[in-house]
């Protein structure tokens, strides 16, 4: 991926410091935290021991049209060779595409969702039957400003993609939801609209259009820094951001309240602090996340994801049908004869949903099916999720790597990514 240079090497980043929102917005947060706490507690009292969401969350939309997981880390943590077999979760398919790019000899795409399965065989038939300009524009794209049209998109699809959908169940899908093609597929998911109405609601309250593209237009980490620390760290921007990503709004706007039943921690107040020290001490320039969640595009001023990446196209064009999409519970088909063996995992944050005694048995059957060497990559988000104590002569835990890689997340809002390896004779 091509990565902007710094006019400067800047010194180590500068946690924020914590500065005091008004009393009022403190008490209103008080209280939204409270019922936070109380709906937490509800959650995890009425939930079924060793039982993952699927049972319980409508997985029949998307939720995710990108992935908002960090590709670089992800490869770097999984250090893949040539020829290797890796199981990743499929989401919307962008980091499992990136892998091809390390030659990987098949990758294995798992989701129990059928609407993301129908965006990642959405993706795989583009890669086939489009050119890079065309790939771009029918997901939603706007590089140069250009946009094709509603109608435009789904020409493309009609014409060029769909001959190219051999599966009916994800051939149908589409056909029945030509308008998620026409509203651009970039923007349909679940979590996408979530940060399109703090786009349009929230951050119109405390910043310009103007003031947000001279944070994105950032070439020096240093300038960045005092950008944020004179200009974009207001109290009227901590306040919007601790409300509206707290857990109440999260759960219900952006992702679902099942997947907060194991949260101890106020949701608001974490978030805020790890977007505050991503827009303050992570190079904004290589930060397309960002790009995303402030401007609603990636135009490619602040880097692009490495599955969008003009050079990388034709690479993984050519290896698309390395990727293999299964329709399961991720544990029930590593259970299973059919799963074979994996050189790797890329895990996203399945671990978040579920408790301890689950987490165990997953990296049991992770451990069971993984080769010697094999790297096990995961995100927590607000449930720390780690290899216990029992379980190390199975897994070593790369502590310092994942210290690390986690330092400079540019989706700013995990706690933390893991990176284990599987200990074999």
């Amino acid at each position: 991926m091509p990565v902007a240079t710094s006019t400067s090497t800047s010194a180590a980043p500068v946690p924020v410091k914590e500065q005091a929102l008004p009393l009022h917005i403190r008490i209103i947060s008080s209280l939204v935290q409270l019922y936070h706490e109380s709906l937490g507690r509800k959650a995890v009292e009425s939930s079924t021991k060793g039982v993952t969401v699927e049972a319980s969350v409508d997985f029949s939309k998307i939720r995710y049209s990108q992935v908002w997981e960090d590709t670089r880390l992800l490869r770097q943590g999984l250090r893949l060779k040539p020829q290797s077999r890796v199981l990743s979760i499929a989401s919307a398919g962008d980091n499992a595409f990136s892998l091809l790019l390390d030659d990987a000899r098949e990758v294995v795409a798992i989701d129990f969702s059928p609407a993301q399965l129908a965006l990642c065989a959405l993706k795989i038939a583009a890669y086939k039957t489009l050119e890079y300009e065309e790939f771009t524009q029918l997901l939603g794209f706007e590089f140069d400003g250009k946009d094709i049209g509603a109608e435009g998109r789904v020409r493309l699809y009609e014409d060029k993609v769909r001959p190219a959908l051999t599966n009916e169940e994800y051939r149908t899908y589409w056909d029945e939801n030509l308008d998620l093609i026409r509203n651009k597929i970039i923007h349909i998911g679940r979590l996408e609209k979530f940060f399109g109405l703090y786009r349009k609601y929230i951050m119109p309250l405390a910043h310009y259009k103007s003031t947000t593209r001279t944070l994105l237009d950032g070439q020096d980490l240093a300038q960045q820094a005092k950008f944020f620390d004179s200009i974009w760290n207001t109290w009227i921007w901590r306040a919007g951001a601790r409300t509206f990503f707290g857990q109440m709004s999260l759960g219900h706007l952006g992702r679902d309240p099942k997947f907060f039943e194991h949260v101890r921690l106020d949701v608001g107040a974490f978030l805020l602090g790890k977007i505050s020290n991503g827009v303050r001490n992570i190079p904004i320039w290589d930060n397309y996340y960002a790009e995303y969640v402030f401007t609603g595009q990636q135009a490619g001023k602040n880097s692009l994801p490495d599955y969008l990446v003009k050079e990388n196209y034709e690479t993984i064009r050519a290896r698309i049908d390395r990727v293999k999409l299964i329709r399961a519970d991720v544990l029930k088909y590593l259970q299973s004869e059919e799963s074979g063996e994996f050189d790797g995992y890329n895990l996203s944050d399945i671990f978040e949903w579920m408790d301890e005694g689950l987490f165990k048995t997953f990296l049991t059957a992770i451990h069971n099916k993984g080769t010697k060497d094999a790297r096990i990559c995961y995100w927590n988000l607000f449930v720390p999720r780690e290899r216990p104590e029992e379980l190390k002569e199975l897994i070593r835990s790369e502590v310092e790597l994942s210290d690390a890689a986690t330092a400079k997340d540019r989706t700013y809002f995990y706690r933390r990514f893991v990176i284990e390896t599987i200990l074999k004779a």
